[in-house]
This record gives structure tokens, C-alpha cells and sequence, in this order.
């Protein structure tokens, strides 16, 4: 496909030619993953065993990518997650999530409107061991405007018509289907710890697995299916009374596409929650900063008061979409409540 002017006219078609292909690559891969930056802060989208693992809460996330667009990619998401059904020695519990999300793909106004559900069993192995599994449903409904694009094919001796065709020929303009994803989540929290912030050293790592059609807009049927593998990491070390240092990783594999993401924060508490009970939130900062392979470096910021959070993150891109991004990735929001 020759898309020319997906974003820009005619005098920057340099930077257009690098989003056109790009386009078609992740209107793909969009399908199947999601790259939010703070991957840690949509529990339920990250692996369903992880909804209700540890308590109740709802979050919002907004991320809008390649700002130097005239059509930047957007994608919002809100989720919950629901601990319930625990039994009285507190060694069991059931989880619920669920989550909704829209993502909007450039001036060609591909929509994805995605709604997820989950369901997930808690089991603590003695007293520092939990182990989880969750299951999840997701039903997605793909979407192209055909009318938003615009190509070389329409211009015409250096004059661009917008009534001239677009000379492109899409088998399919709109698309949904069902797919269904397993996870398993390993919590440690030494004994005498009670939570991660009162512990030396503390973890959460998990895999999840998605079989789903690789459907597309642009192609009639269905193109090879794929196994969707993606595993995940966080770790806390505590550096002194107030302060810890926490590692994350994310990878993820959806057929021919991997994608690797490392990085760590520092994290500084500057008011004590209750070391039992966990009935009353401390407040914290964390400030940290991570690397996407072959795609982006990020910034990212997180406040926690009571029983609100917001995080805040920023890509800066240093893939070969460089000259047409000019090295401004995207802004990402996140908010949350726990209960």
C-alpha cells in the first residue's frame, strides 16, 4: 500500500512515508498488545491473575503517542479489580476484573474498542508464598474510516483533490471477534513483612497466554494465528527505612513480534500506612526511568496519597522513527483508588 499523507501534506513526505508503513505494522500488532508504558498500573490487561490479588481498586490510563502528528495515536483505558470471597484464616480469596479500552490509530481513524473480563483464585503457600491463577475473556471490535485517509493517488500534477479515489482497495472495514487469556502470578512477602513496603526484599512475577486470530482490516479472513506469551516482573528492595529500589520487565512475544521492556524506580516514603492491617495507605514517590528495546526511553512519576495514586511518564522515541516522531515519544496518565 502507498500511503503518502497519512498525517502531513505533501512537503513532508519524508516523515509520512515512515508513519504510513508504521501504520500498517501496528495496526496488526495493535490487536494484541497494548503499549502502555506503565504496564504495572492496568493489573487486569497485564495478566487476569493478577485482578484482586492484593486488594480492591479502579484505575484510569490515557496515553497519547507521537504528539509531532497531526493525528497522534491514542489509546484510554479504565479497569477494576475485586478481592472477595475470603475465607477466615485469610489464606484464600477469589478476584474479579474487568476492563474497557478504546485506541485510536492515527488520521485513518483505525479504532480498536476493546471489553476484557477476568476471574482469578488466590492460594497462599505457608506464610510467604501466594500463588494465583486467573482466566479472562476479551471481546474486540476493530474498525477503519476509509474516508480519513488520503494518498499519493490524489494528487494529481502537484495539486491534491479530495474528491479523487483513494486507490486503495480494503477488504474489510470493520472486524470483531472473541479470545480468551490464562495467567499465573508468584507473590513473595516474607512472613514478618505483611506487606511489599515493610519488606527487605519482596517480588511479584507472573506469565500469561493469549491464542487469538491475527485478524486485520486490511485483509479478508484470517492470517496465521499466533500464541501470545507475555511475562512480567517487579522487585522491591528496600535501601533503608525510607527509601526502596525497584526493578521491573516486561516481555512479550505475539507471534513474529517481541518486545522487551527493563527499567527501575526509586521509591520514597515519606508517610507510614499500617504495618498489619493495611487498612490505612502511606504515601509515597517513585521516580524512575526505563528503556523499550529498539523503540523508546521513558520517564517515569508516581504519587501515592491515602488512597489515590497518579502516575505520569513520557517516551521519547529512538527507533528509526526518530526523524518523523523528532524524538518526541508520548505522554501517559494513570490514576487509581484502592479501597
Amino acid at each position: 500500500m502507498s500511503f503518502s499523507n497519512l498525517f502531513y501534506s505533501s512537503t513532508k513526505k519524508n516523515s509520512v512515508i515512515c508513519y504510513g508503513l508504521f501504520l500498517i505494522c501496528l495496526s496488526s500488532y495493535s490487536q494484541h498488545v497494548v503499549p502502555f508504558s506503565q504496564f504495572y498500573q492496568n493489573e487486569t490487561l497485564l495478566n487476569p491473575a493478577l485482578s484482586g490479588q492484593v486488594g480492591t481498586d479502579v484505575g484510569l490510563n490515557f496515553r497519547s503517542q507521537w504528539s509531532s502528528a497531526n493525528s497522534p495515536f491514542r489509546t484510554i483505558a479504565a479497569n477494576a479489580g475485586i478481592k472477595t470471597l475470603q475465607n477466615f484464616e485469610k489464606t484464600r480469596h477469589l478476584g474479579v476484573g474487568a476492563y474497557v479500552l478504546n485506541d485510536k490509530l492515527g488520521a485513518g481513524q483505525i479504532k480498536s474498542n476493546v471489553l476484557g473480563g477476568a476471574i482469578s483464585g488466590h492460594i497462599k503457600l505457608g506464610l510467604s508464598n501466594t500463588l494465583s491463577l486467573g482466566l479472562m475473556g476479551n471481546f474486540r471490535m476493530n474498525t477503519v474510516d476509509i474516508s480519513k485517509f488520503t494518498t499519493d493517488n490524489q494528487y494529481q500534477n502537484g495539486t491534491f483533490d479530495p474528491g479523487a479515489s483513494i486507490g486503495e482497495n480494503f477488504a474489510l472495514t470493520r472486524q470483531s471477534y472473541l479470545n480468551y487469556t490464562g495467567g499465573l502470578s508468584w507473590n513473595y512477602v516474607p512472613k514478618t513483612a505483611f506487606s511489599m513496603q515493610n519488606s527487605d526484599f519482596s517480588f511479584n512475577a507472573g506469565l500469561s497466554v493469549t491464542y487469538t486470530p491475527n485478524k486485520s482490516v486490511f485483509i479478508a479472513g484470517s492470517s496465521p494465528k499466533y500464541w501470545r506469551w507475555q511475562g512480567h516482573g517487579n522487585f522491591h528492595f528496600a535501601l533503608n527505612s525510607g527509601n526502596s529500589f525497584e526493578p521491573s520487565v516486561l516481555y512479550i512475544k505475539d507471534g513474529p513480534f517481541n518486545q522487551v521492556v527493563v527499567g527501575a524506580s526509586v521509591k520514597s516514603y515519606f508517610k507510614a500506612g499500617s504495618k498489619y492491617t493495611e487498612l490505612v495507605h502511606g504515601a509515597t514517590i517513585s521516580y524512575g526511568a526505563f528503556y523499550r528495546f529498539k523503540d523508546a526511553l521513558f520517564a517515569q512519576f508516581l504519587i501515592k496519597m491515602s488512597n489515590y495514586q497518579i502516575g505520569l511518564s513520557y517516551d521519547f522515541t529512538i527507533s528509526r522513527y526518530i526523524v518523523a516522531s523528532k524524538v518526541r515519544g508520548g505522554p501517559e496518565i494513570s490514576l487509581r483508588y484502592f479501597f
